[in-house]
Order: structure tokens, then sequence, then C-alpha cells
């Protein structure tokens, strides 16, 4: 456990504001005798002390995780921060209680992790997570403390807001909320219902989280859902596309997500029994997921989901 100096009040950080490709900051070293290293190295270039303040502004800062500590003897002061990854317009999350599970949602595809302040011993154990999290280029969600914005380095909230005065200071914070009613749709397989939701949706199964690929707000899904964060990956639509549904019966739902000429068809099977279903032409179809199509025919097996993805549209998002 590292000693955490703006626990104790001997430094502090003042601002810290990220752009795609700057990290700007302001730290209150009340000794003004702090070692400052960026990225593991020490920092002779845009920074300048003010009294006893620090003041960098770092700039062409490769995307990514970085990391400046500010060091006293028995103290130490660390803060980490994502740059050149704004939040996806729907961001998908997945919940982690250590870093191996952190690093694999993150390695799957998720946009983010959600940490359980509650859950960790300390602060210094939670900011170390959340370092794992931005070091595999993710955005780090706390839960069960508002606190989490200054001292552990947490890029939004999960169903907290953000504290006026954090918020003047991390402006890029930010609260997710979670909307109950829109969870309870995802299980009646009530697309209006989702597509009105006023905030995430949390998700049990890969059924669900299938569905949950349409919300306006994005989503916390669970490890089933992993072959399709895998998948998300290279489909727009799958991230941005508008959804329409072309088959609705009481156990299957036929999805369309279309992003400009990127088009995924998702068939959600929520029964026991296998569903065979002959999908509308898609031009030189193939299967992200699930058994490939059969004479123009598709099975989907019971409680499973299967992807189908047109002729590939471009694709240049970089991860």
């Amino acid at each position: 456990m590292r000693p955490n100096a703006s626990i104790d009040g001997r430094l502090r950080f003042v601002a810290s504001q990220a752009t795609q490709a700057s990290w700007s900051f302001r730290v209150d070293d009340h000794a003004r005798g702090g070692e400052l290293l960026v990225d593991g190295r020490p920092r002779d270039t845009g920074c300048d002390r003010a009294g006893r303040e620090i003041r960098c502004e770092l700039r062409g800062l490769f995307p990514g995780g970085h990391v400046v500590e500010l060091r006293l003897p028995g103290a130490l002061l660390r803060r980490t921060v994502l740059i050149g990854k704004p939040w996806p317009q729907r961001p998908l999350l997945v919940r982690a209680s250590g870093p191996e599970e952190a690093a694999q949602a993150v390695d799957a595809g998720a946009d983010g992790v959600v940490l359980d302040a509650r859950a960790a011993a300390s602060p210094a154990d939670l900011s170390d997570l959340v370092d794992v999290v931005h070091a595999h280029s993710a955005r780090a969600v706390v839960a069960g403390d508002p606190r989490a914005i200054e001292t552990a380095g947490a890029d939004a909230l999960l169903d907290d807001p953000v504290p006026g005065e954090l918020r003047a200071r991390f402006p890029e914070a930010r609260t997710i909320t979670l909307d109950g009613a829109a969870s309870q749709a995802l299980g009646e397989r009530a697309l209006d219902k989702l597509l009105a939701a006023n905030g995430s949706v949390e998700t049990h199964g890969i059924a669900d989280s299938a569905l949950a690929l349409a919300a306006p707000r994005g989503a916390i899904v669970d490890r089933a859902a992993f072959p399709l964060l895998t998948a998300r990956k290279h489909h727009a639509a799958l991230r941005t596309g508008a959804a329409r549904a072309f088959t609705v019966e009481p156990d299957h739902l036929g999805l369309e997500l279309a992003a400009g000429r990127d088009r995924v068809l998702v068939l959600i099977n929520a029964s026991a029994a296998p569903w065979t279903f002959r999908p509308p032409a898609l031009a030189a179809a193939t299967t992200l997921l699930g058994a490939p199509l059969t004479a123009g025919e598709i099975t989907v097996a019971a409680h499973d989901v299967t992807l189908l993805a047109g002729a590939p549209a471009p694709d240049n998002t970089r991860y």
C-alpha cells in the first residue's frame, strides 16, 4: 500500500483537464520540495512552479494511459489519465473486482470498467485498479465513493453526482446513471422502452446484452457478453447503429443495426429450444457469432445469440 499524500494534505491536485492530445494540471505542493515524474521520468519541460503550485501543460501525448507522480519523503501523489480516447456514444461497461478481471474486460472490447469502492481495502488499492484500467486504454467508473474522482483518478461515478467542487477541478468527470425501468424492459424484449432509456441499462446473460447493443446511453454487461464486445470492435453498426426490429415473437427477436453502409443482424433466441430462421437477404453474409448460414437458414441455439453481417464497410476506427 502506498502512502497517499492527497489524504494527509501535503500534496493535492488543484485541477486536471485532459484533451485528445494534451494534459494540463496544477498540483499544490505544501512542502515545495516534491519531485515530479511523468510516465516514470522526470519532467523538465512543460512544467513550472508558481509559489507552492506546480503547473504543467503537457502536449503531444500519445493516445492511452499516462501517469503523473509527485514524490515527497514518505508520501506519493499519483494520478493516471486517459488521452486520445473520447467517451463513445453508447459505452459498454463491465464490472470487475480485481486487476485480472479488469484487464480481461478491456481486452474483450469493453469501453470501461465499473469498480466498487466499497470492495477496495483502501483508496490506494482503488487507485491501483484505476491505473490498470487506464493502462489498458479504457475508462474507469467507480461506484460507492464520489471522492474517487480525486483520490483514485476515476473518469466517472455510477449513480452518484459529481460534487460541485470536484466538477470545477476535474471538468471532464461525469456521472453514469442506471435506468431501472429500461433494464427491466430487456427481459421483456421491449425495444421501444429500451430506445427511450434515460440512462444506461444493466444486463445479465448474452441475450439481454445483445439487445442492449441498441441502448442509446450504453449498458453494463457481464462476462457472457464478451463475444459481442469482440465483434463490436470491428463493426460501427454495433457501436452507433440505428436499431430496427424485423422479427418480434414471444421468445425470438430479430434486430437490425445499421450505421452508414455497415449493417448487422442480431438474432436473439430467449427460448429453451433452438430457433431456425431465414433472415432477410444480406450481400455476402458473414456469421460473426453463432452457427453459419446453411441454404439461407440459420439455427440459433437455445438462450443464445447469432450475429450476421453484410459485406463489411470500411471502418477506420483505431484502438
